[in-house]
């Protein structure tokens, strides 16, 4: 599983080179903003401001998935 989304993440070659439909695909992907973020810090030296939709969006994620484990685990507990 970590392989694929790295390799749609753009680490190694810009999303506007897969074809459309993994181009949606990789933006389902939390790695995708990830690296969207560091790059922007890295490399063009940004500050916070310019990366906020990124970190929402993997708060976001991160929110949805942490409640959806929550929900499971109560489902098997019980």
């Amino acid at each position: 599983m970590i392989m694929p989304a790295l390799l749609m993440s753009q680490t190694f070659a810009p999303i506007e080179v897969m074809p459309k439909f993994m181009q949606y695909f990789a933006k389902a992907t939390p790695t995708f903003y990830a690296n969207v973020a560091l790059r922007e810090i890295m490399i063009k030296g940004s500050s916070f401001a310019a990366i906020q939709n990124e970190v929402l969006i993997l708060f976001l994620y991160s929110i949805g998935v942490l409640s959806l484990g929550i929900v499971l685990l109560k489902k098997r507990i019980s």
